[in-house]
């Protein structure tokens, strides 16, 4: 093993193993710190393998090839445990060992391999051709799982933000985006590893140690940030809601056009009359409660009569709020207006606030504050 590589991969497995220890032990631990924790150990041992395959193959440590080597088909069922869990702070239960059950056919496939013959795995992942048909299939397993997982990883994410936007107002968009970017990477990651791995690329093992450098770089950042933070991509009012939750239909109304006009004005008044959208955590439930309708109903009438889902109709009302305030008041800290117009955090205000105006508060603040003069 050159130098380099065998340095990357001391520092690689010291920092997984660091990370790791931090995020069990820490007293603000969370069911997601937790998973990242755990996936960061498997990196880690991700590159004890390479230090492992630096030696030969009567070398003390051979024993452990198969064990390490099949480690990372569990890393796609802990990636869908963490961002399902990042976001719902779920509590996890027996059913969910279940997603550790392709790491578990790996070891089943080649056991004898893996117990008795570890000599075997290693000459096969340095280059030799495989023993049997099970080694081969094994790590078809291993890369199956990841691109079996990945998308469904995603389709959840896509699922919790639509259900998010339809039901509540204070969340921070950015949040889903965060771990689409962080799922789609690692697509792209397993891609590259099973295209290195299963066809005959010059230099395979180059490109795939550049691309374990990158996607643990990535996920070494997203746990560092997660110990920081415990419940950094954490939306609080969606655990509440049930799975059940109709998603208000986009054509097909069941109300005709006046009806919808009228119960708007009607929505409009209750929100408006007692700044509703004032409440942190108001939700499509209890404005459905203080208008007397349905949430169907009252999804209804937005989507179909306004043209808004239910967090763009009541973020809406809260961004002019603060411009006003903003025009109204130079004094004032942006916090404290914030906090005012209903919304529930600093993170959560910041996002809304440049999304809907293009502009970060304070730049806003002082764009008014240029105008007057």
């Amino acid at each position: 093993m050159p130098n380099l590589q065998h340095d990357i991969a001391i520092i690689g497995a010291f920092q997984g193993l660091l990370l790791f220890g931090l995020l069990l032990t820490d007293t603000r631990v969370s069911q997601a710190s937790r998973l990242v924790g755990l996936i960061c150990l498997v990196l880690a041992l991700m590159f004890c393998l390479q230090l492992v395959l630096a030696q030969s193959v009567s070398g003390p440590l051979v024993f452990l090839t198969g064990w390490l080597f099949y480690l990372p088909a569990s890393l796609g069922g802990l990636g869908y445990l963490y961002c399902r869990n990042a976001i719902l702070d779920q509590r996890l239960a027996w059913r969910d060992l279940l997603h550790l059950s392709p790491v578990l056919v790996c070891y089943l496939l080649v056991a004898d391999y893996v117990v008795f013959q570890p000599e075997a795995l290693l000459r096969w992942i340095s280059g030799e051709q495989a023993a049997s048909w099970r080694i081969v299939w094994s790590e078809y397993v291993l890369f199956s799982q990841a691109l079996f997982y990945i998308p469904v990883t995603i389709r959840m994410i896509l699922r919790l933000r639509a259900q998010a936007r339809v039901q509540l107002a204070n969340f921070n968009p950015a949040i889903f985006d965060w771990l689409l970017t962080f799922t789609s990477s690692l697509f792209v990651f397993w891609a590259l590893k099973a295209v290195f791995a299963l066809t005959n690329v010059e230099h395979p093992q180059a490109f795939s140690l550049a691309a374990d450098i990158f996607i643990v770089i990535l996920i070494y950042l997203v746990a560092a940030a997660q110990w920081r933070h415990p419940q950094l991509f954490l939306v609080e009012q969606l655990n509440k809601i049930p799975r059940s939750s109709p998603t208000p239909p986009t054509s097909g109304s069941l109300l005709d056009v006046s009806t919808q006009a009228e119960l708007y004005e009607t929505i409009k008044d209750k929100v408006e009359s007692q700044r509703l959208f004032q409440q942190p955590g108001l939700t499509l439930a209890s404005l459905a409660e203080a208008a007397g309708l349905s949430t169907h109903h009252l999804s209804e009438v937005l989507n179909q009569h306004a043209g808004k889902n239910f967090y763009e109709f009541i973020n809406g009302y809260r961004i002019d709020f603060v411009r006003r305030r903003f025009e109204e008041d130079q004094t004032s800290k942006v916090l404290d207006i914030a906090m005012e117009a209903g919304f529930a955090s600093k993170s959560t205000f910041n996002a809304i606030f440049k999304q809907y105006t293009g502009k970060t508060p304070t730049q806003y603040r002082q764009s008014l504050m240029t105008t007057d003069v």
